[in-house]
């Protein structure tokens, strides 16, 4: 299930936003999913009792559809969530459209999770990472997150097991064959990996600031995260800039409007479409949006 692109048949958006808390149950919601349009927080779940139970029942979730979150990811006390890598094989990309607290992602006294598995996690577009006080978690000093974001140095790292008490190996390092590539990140030069059995992916120097396949080819320069073929635009997991029947575009073409900063819609879409605490859109500068800036009088679009 790995380099899902988006496209009309089969794409699902969920939102506007996902919270799942307290129950289990409510990881159905995120089925189908391939773009959750808003937050996605993961709260509060399983019994810290019965560990062993919840354990064996995360390790059979999974959500291979889900490859984007356009506002954040937030995961705090999820009992028995040793790692994200089943749960989100996918996930590409995090576009950081609204952060919590500057932040977009948050893994918080997450007390099972061993590694944070987010296999091909490739872009977070804006805002920084807050990892703390998660006592089990190991493979952090083995992810380069400059690979990822742009604003490391914001970074909150913090009260997570002790580099020294984890035994962090990257793949094949035993076989004296390694399998991930070296980097230098916050001085220290290693080979990345999320765990023991995935590297962490790095792109080809010849594809500078654009992504890559899993196979190292230059995707599209309007591709975001990952392609799963190169040099086209309708191969892309994410887009740059805009998507747009099935094509990542550089703006949205005449009669179509920006939405959430990801996607072109109708206006007939966009009087129909609904983000929490907003009944109504309208459209200023090619854009749908919740209210009209300052200076203007709203006209609410007929239905």
């Amino acid at each position: 299930m790995l380099g899902l692109i988006l496209r009309p048949a089969t794409a699902e958006i969920c939102g506007p936003s996902i919270d799942i808390g307290n129950d289990i149950s409510e990881f159905r919601r995120l089925e189908n999913c391939t773009v959750v349009e808003g937050y996605l927080q993961i709260l509060l779940i399983g019994d810290k009792n019965n560990n062993n139970i919840n354990q064996e029942f995360f390790r059979s979730l999974s959500f291979p559809k889900l490859t984007m979150v356009t506002d954040y990811l937030l995961l705090f006390r999820v009992s028995g969530l040793d790692s994200l890598s089943t749960l989100f094989p996918n996930l590409a990309v995090i576009r950081g459209r609204n952060l919590f607290y500057n932040y977009a992602l948050v893994i918080f006294e997450m007390t099972s999770l061993k590694d944070i598995g987010l296999l091909n996690l490739r872009n977070i577009t804006r805002g920084a990472i807050r990892i703390e006080k998660n006592p089990e978690l190991c493979y952090l000093d083995s992810v380069d997150w400059s690979l990822i974001l742009d604003a490391e140095f914001n970074n909150y790292i913090a009260g997570n097991k002790q580099s020294k008490e984890c035994s962090d190996v990257c793949p094949g390092i035993m076989e004296n064959s390694p399998q991930c590539s070296k980097t230098m990140f916050n001085n220290n030069y290693n080979y990345r990996c999320w765990n023991s059995n995935h590297c962490q992916k790095e792109c080809p120097e010849r594809c500078a600031q654009r992504a890559c396949t899993l196979e190292g080819e230059c995707c599209h320069p309007q591709c975001l995260g990952s392609c799963s073929a190169p040099s086209s635009d309708t191969s892309c997991t994410a887009c740059v800039h805009y998507f747009h029947l099935g094509r990542c575009v550089a703006d949205c073409p005449p009669g179509t409007f920006r939405f959430e900063d990801w996607r072109c819609i109708s206006a007939e879409l966009c009087s129909k479409v609904h983000l929490p605490d907003s009944n109504s859109f309208y459209i200023h500068d090619g854009e749908c949006m919740t209210e009209c800036p300052s200076g203007y009088m709203p006209k609410t679009l007929s239905r």
